[in-house]
């Protein structure tokens, strides 16, 4: 059985929920121990909870350890067989995170999987859920038959209460594959991992922003402090939606994305903050966006979650900033797989063996 350290960098959930993937990935069990320990509040928290028990609504796997508080827990990876999911968070608990497992595993899932869940679709921590459907979502979109989300409610901090509906189906089960090397195969020739970056061909964006903000006219001051940043800097093809809508926490978001010529793909997300003006946040969550687009072919925002799919396949990334979410990832992966990668400058080049 595979043994990991929890309290690896950061020490944080995003040991386990990539931990579990890998397991179910490669019908390989663990054990994750000091779980969290350097945290406030160590262990497993509600979220983590969420992970496992939707794991268990969706596929045969067995776990140990599944509690509250709980520093150490064992997983029997079992077959992934679909289904429907529905989970209330009753926090304002990502779901984005949440995502971050059962997105990856509900590509390969026998049958559909549906997904209905309350919690926080824009929380600190946490990528935006538009940047999940925009960012994440697209690099693997070749594999998926069909994805569909819509977000029902927006969930902010403190208290969430966001909810979003689910349904993916992806083009290949795991068990139409007849070993772990046809398996590689299949990600290898049909996701393209080589993000060369180039110019960028199109921007989008996405505001949200609770009623109670409406009157302070707070999306369409975002909007036109990243408009006029855009056309300052050359850019032309370009759009920006928002809305406002009612909300059990007040709170916006401001979501920008881009996809380059070269296979590259950016984004970049922020919560608006108590104090600070609503053009203060779209003026440096675009100028961070230019940044990153002239310097990466892919957000360093995005490399961890890239993590999983170029330890399996293979591939290449422009990357001058290893955030320590993008170190834990290795980690964990490593613990699964024989991999490894060369760095030329800014060029990560990751090598497998199909």
């Amino acid at each position: 059985m595979i043994e990991i350290d929890g309290s690896f960098g950061e020490g944080g959930g995003q040991i386990l929920r990539y931990a579990l993937v890998y397991s179910i990935f490669l019908n390989k069990p663990f054990k994750i121990y000091n779980i969290r320990k350097g945290r406030p509040n160590p262990g497993l928290k509600s979220q983590h909870l969420n992970i496992l028990k939707a794991l268990k609504m969706i596929s045969d796997s067995e776990v140990k350890g599944d509690e509250i508080g709980s520093l150490e827990v064992e997983f029997k990876p079992g077959k992934i067989k679909g289904g429907n999911i529905f989970l209330d968070f009753r926090t304002a608990g990502s779901i984005s995170l949440f995502l971050q497992t059962i997105f990856p595993v509900g590509i390969f899932s026998k049958e559909p999987i549906y997904l209905h869940l309350k919690g926080g679709t824009d929380v600190p921590g946490a990528p935006t859920i538009d940047y999940f459907e925009n960012v994440i979502v697209k690099i693997v979109s070749r594999i998926i038959e069909k994805f569909e989300m819509k977000i029902l409610k927006r969930g902010y901090y403190p208290k969430g209460g966001g909810e979003v509906k689910i349904f993916l189906k992806g083009k290949k089960s795991l068990y139409d594959f007849n070993n772990f090397k046809d398996f590689r195969k299949f990600l290898k020739e049909n996701l393209n991992l080589n993000f060369e970056g180039g110019k960028l061909l199109e921007i989008n964006g996405m505001i949200s922003s609770s009623n109670i903000l409406k009157e302070k006219k707070v999306c369409e001051r975002m909007k036109e402090v990243a408009e006029k940043i855009l056309i300052s800097k050359g850019f032309r093809n370009f759009h920006f939606k928002y809305f406002y809508e009612d909300s059990i926490s007040p709170g916006c978001s401001f979501t920008i994305w881009g996809e380059m010529e070269n296979n590259g793909i950016v984004g970049n997300d922020i919560l608006c903050k108590k104090g600070v003006p609503s053009e203060k946040i779209a003026e440096d969550c675009v100028n961070e966006f230019i940044d990153i687009s002239l310097n990466n072919s892919v957000d360093y925002h995005l490399s961890d979650n890239l993590v999983l799919w170029l330890s399996l396949a293979g591939g290449k990334i422009k990357l001058s900033k290893k955030t320590e979410h993008f170190k834990t990832a290795i980690f964990v992966a490593k613990k699964f797989l024989d991999f490894d990668f060369l760095e030329k400058g800014d060029n990560l080049i990751f090598l497998v063996n199909i």
